[in-house]
């Protein structure tokens, strides 16, 4: 890495000699600014934010000596091809008007403000002195122990002002630790304590897709490509249609793909390759491993869907166990088990329902529950009865109910609700359901869900699970 830096500096010290200096005579002074410009033009810049000004501001705070060694080294530079203009800004406000800020060495009050998101939002912050990214600087600029100058990354940074730093900024660099960088390092560490199905895709390249690029996919792909994985080279592949899954071992999610993983998330044994989410609420959404848990107590620092890789086939090395946060309800299963249970019974002589091809499901007090559940359902190619939902918050608006999801309320006084409501299929999502006369329970735990079909409440309300409703099941207290 030291002899690519140097090969980085020469190539930066080429530009001088058109200003009559040789790279031997080059020292500090002439080296940062230009070494500044190099750095500025590996930066894919947020869409829009250069294209209101015909020149690229870059501003120096409070510093007139820094500010005359820039204007003379950058004359006639550019930056995405816009003429540099270097001015002096001595008050903080005006940063919004720069397009980049150098702080050279900035005070800890001055770094306070100037590294604050809510204080700077687009404009990148390169701040002079070791140590400033890890404090909130885009780039520090420094001279290491070889005597060369050096910088550092803060990648977070980047995530919140737009910008992206180019691959060979990553590469050339260091990389200030920060959550991205403790995710990106996570994610390769779960790969690699994971194990796939022997019928699984086998490839030469260990290639883990994504629908999404930036810069959290950028440096996966620079620590992907630095070791091998399950004895594979790897790397990060964009792909752009799920036919192209077949040229994955693992697919990140992000939030942006919601609708890719209601396309597939039935599929999840059939793909045999692992899903990893990067957003929050992915892990009881299906994906086997979610890099940002809902709740980060007792050191949780990933969520882990334990069902989702029963299905799948795939293992997780049990030392995971001890830092995941495990799912405790997998809402995809969850909604086939309740489609199913649904979709295959038959209602009450007398009552019509079996004969109509709308059924309303209601769920009760659950919107998070209701949401989910909505979602997956879109995912299922219903045959039979076409379910909607509805999502009831009284025991008075079960009107329009054929059958009443009750998650994880209080059993107390619901036997005599279940006793008003005799045409209403009950179902429910706890322990001792029975007793309070509903017809089925959906049994969660983190490696299966379970139907309990209650027999005696079924034969009692009339409704007739078919055979392969029971075969789905388990019965509960004799044969239907």
């Amino acid at each position: 890495m030291d002899l690519i830096r140097v090969v980085f500096l020469v190539f930066c010290l080429v530009g001088l000699s058109n200003l009559g200096y040789s790279a031997d005579r080059a020292d500090e002074q002439v080296m940062r600014p230009v070494i500044l410009q190099r750095l500025l033009s590996q930066i894919n810049w947020y869409q829009g934010f250069l294209e209101q000004n015909n020149t690229f501001q870059l501003c120096v705070y409070k510093d007139f000596a820094i500010n005359r060694g820039f204007s003379k080294y950058l004359k006639g530079l550019t930056v995405s091809q816009l003429p540099i203009k270097v001015r002096t800004i001595n008050e903080r406000k005006a940063v919004d008007s720069c397009h980049a800020v150098f702080l050279s060495k900035p005070s800890a009050t001055e770094a306070a403000w100037f590294f604050n998101p809510s204080n700077v939002q687009k404009t990148l912050i390169i701040a002079e002195g070791k140590g400033l990214a890890r404090k909130g600087a885009h780039i520090s600029l420094y001279i290491g122990k070889d005597e060369f100058f050096d910088f550092e990354l803060n990648l977070d940074s980047f995530v919140g002002s737009g910008h992206i730093p180019g691959a060979s900024l990553i590469e050339l660099g260091k990389v200030a630790s920060s959550p991205l960088v403790q995710k990106a390092n996570l994610m390769r560490s779960l790969i690699g304590y994971t194990d796939w199905p022997e019928a699984g895709p086998q490839k030469e390249q260990f290639n883990l897709c994504t629908f999404q690029t930036g810069i959290f996919t950028d440096f996966a792909d620079f620590i992907l490509n630095k070791k091998s994985v399950k004895g594979m080279s790897a790397r990060i592949l964009q792909i752009r249609s799920i036919e192209q899954l077949n040229q994955c071992n693992g697919l990140i999610l992000q939030n942006e793909d919601l609708q890719i993983l209601n396309q597939i998330i039935y599929q999840r044994k059939s793909l045999g390759i692992l899903l990893i989410g990067n957003a929050k609420g992915l892990g009881e959404k299906g994906v086997h491993y979610n890099l940002i848990p809902e709740e980060n107590k007792q050191n949780r620092r990933f969520e882990l869907n334990l069902l989702a890789m029963e299905l799948s086939g795939l293992k997780p090395h049990h030392q995971l166990l001890s830092s995941a946060q495990v799912i405790k309800k997998d809402f995809p299963a969850f909604t086939k088990l309740l489609f199913d249970a649904v979709n295959y019974t038959d209602w009450p002589n007398g009552n019509d329902v079996s004969q109509e091809e709308k059924v309303t499901l209601c769920l009760y007090r659950r919107e998070i529950d209701f949401q989910n559940v909505e979602f997956f359902l879109s995912a299922i190619k219903q045959g039979g009865k076409k379910i909607e939902l509805e999502l009831i918050s009284d025991q008075g608006e079960t009107g329009g109910c054929n059958a009443l999801l009750l998650p994880e309320i209080e059993l107390n006084g619901l036997s005599e609700f279940v006793a008003k409501n005799k045409a209403v299929l009950f179902i429910t999502s706890q322990q001792n359901a029975s007793a309070v006369g509903v017809q089925y329970n959906l049994k969660v735990a983190p490696k299966q869900i379970t139907l309990e079909l209650f027999e005696s409440n079924i034969r009692k309300a009339g409704f007739k699970p078919q055979k392969i409703l029971q075969d789905l099941g388990v019965i509960i207290g004799g044969q239907l």
